[in-house]
């Protein structure tokens, strides 16, 4: 556990081959998906700038609700497969300890499935979260784009 993440999750269910069974390829594939979509949905819907004014006050304390998405995402997922989230979160480590003599635990790691888990996963479930705010931010009304642009000279004169 300490060199990548693993489905289902070691530490909550153990290792044996029935506790594979209860969390097969699927359910690891959908909680990386879905936990990865909803955080790239909430970092893009906290961080426009064209929706939220970051010239006043408590906008900085609104952009720490990341971590809040964030928390709920692993709150929610990491029973089933640890809420790598990240692929590099979760590759770096297990290309480390394979080189370092872990070999078949590292990749493919003892369920297997590493690939579609832990890389694929989380880049389609980002890819669709920043379609959903996409459409979500097309079809909600915008500042006054006379208003965002004010607000860009006045900052770029201030500095």
């Amino acid at each position: 556990m300490m060199f990548g993440e693993y489905f289902p999750n070691p530490a909550i269910y153990g290792t044996t081959k029935e506790v594979f069974a209860q969390v097969p390829l699927i359910i690891g594939t959908v909680a990386e998906f879905m936990g990865t979509m909803f955080l790239a949905l909430g970092v893009f819907a906290l961080t426009d700038e064209k929706k939220f004014d970051s010239s006043k006050k408590g906008f900085r304390a609104f952009t720490y609700c990341i971590g809040l998405v964030l928390s709920i995402s692993i709150i929610m997922f990491a029973p089933f497969s640890q809420a790598g989230l990240n692929p590099a979160r979760d590759f770096g480590p297990r290309l480390v300890s394979y080189f370092a003599g872990w070999k078949d635990i590292a990749i493919p790691g003892p369920n297997g499935g590493f690939l579609l888990v832990y890389i694929l996963a989380p880049i389609a479930g980002a890819i669709l979260g920043g379609c959903i705010y996409k459409f979500i931010a097309q079809i909600s009304p915008a500042k006054d784009e006379s208003e965002y642009s004010g607000n860009r000279e006045f900052a770029r004169k201030a500095s």
